[in-house]
């Protein structure tokens, strides 16, 4: 997949943060992430959920 792809599964509707939560661990395992900067990371990523809006996001991801 292909950032344009990502971006078009936002976009339709068709993600949680669940999903989002299971890519970003698939990213950290395959960067060789310990299980405690995994730990780390997806208590950091479920605390952007909560303070930042989708288009927030979404802006940051454009940004980039």
């Amino acid at each position: 997949m292909n950032r344009d792809d990502f971006f078009n599964l936002l976009c339709a509707n068709q993600w949680s943060n669940a999903a989002c939560m299971g890519y970003a661990i698939k990213a950290c395992k395959a960067l060789n992430y310990s299980e405690k900067e995994i730990s780390e990371f997806v208590i950091t990523l479920n605390a952007m959920f909560s303070n930042f809006t989708p288009e927030e996001a979404e802006e940051e991801y454009r940004n980039d």
